[in-house]
């Protein structure tokens, strides 16, 4: 393993390069160099350390993230059950309107042939009084 630079460990970890350089106050300054150009390079056992405290910090934050996805998973099966019971709801309710519609409708015709069957009798006026 070569000695490598803040930004080459923070491509390589994923993380920024502020992140990197947090980490790297924490280490012991016999595993870091300094390169031809000033730039901080790290040493294998270094890298290692700083791998793993980074690990430990992206695991944690993945826990986190995990749980929020478990919550919000259940929040969306709640909310899909609630919304297939109102729609169930509502198809009912549409079967019962479509139900006393016709029922309406068939009270209306009776009352229309009641109303002819009394005009037509004959001896008797339009409002039922006899001639």
């Amino acid at each position: 393993m070569l000695n490598k630079t803040i930004k080459e460990l923070a491509e390589e970890f994923g993380v920024t390069k502020q992140t990197i350089q947090y980490h790297l106050k924490s280490l012991p300054t016999k595993e870091t160099t300094k390169s031809d150009k000033g730039y901080i390079l790290i040493k294998p056992n270094g890298q290692n350390i700083l791998r793993g405290k980074i690990q430990v910090k992206i695991d944690k934050e993945n826990d986190k993230i995990t749980d929020k996805e478990s919550i919000s998973l259940s929040v969306i099966e709640l909310l899909e059950k609630q919304l297939d019971a109102a729609t169930l709801q509502l198809k009912e309710k549409d079967k019962q309107l479509a139900s006393i519609q016709k029922l309406l409708d068939q009270q209306q015709q009776l009352l229309l042939k009641e109303q002819q069957k009394k005009s037509i009798v004959p001896g008797r006026s339009q409002n039922g009084i006899k001639e």
